[in-house]
C-alpha cells in the first residue's frame, strides 16, 4: 500500500540454491525489460516462499508480510 499512488509494485524474491541474488542486476533487468508504471520500487529478498500443500505460492501471506 502507499499513501499516495494507492499501491506500489514490490518484488519479493528467493535465490535459487547455491545461488546469491545482486539487486542491482535485478533492477537493471527491470529497467530494459518492463514499463515504469510495472517495475518495482521496493525489493526484498526472503529465504523462503510461503506455499500451499500443491507448491503454489502464498500470495495473500506475502502481501500480510
Amino acid at each position: 500500500p502507499d499513501a499516495e499512488r494507492g499501491e506500489v509494485v514490490k518484488a519479493i524474491l528467493k535465490a535459487r540454491e547455491g545461488k546469491t541474488l545482486d539487486i542491482a542486476n535485478v533492477e537493471a533487468f527491470c529497467r530494459l525489460h518492463l514499463g515504469k508504471h510495472k517495475r518495482p520500487r521496493r525489493f526484498e529478498v526472503v529465504d523462503e516462499l510461503p506455499k500451499n500443500f500443491l507448491g503454489k505460492i502464498l500470495r495473500r501471506k506475502l502481501r500480510e508480510a
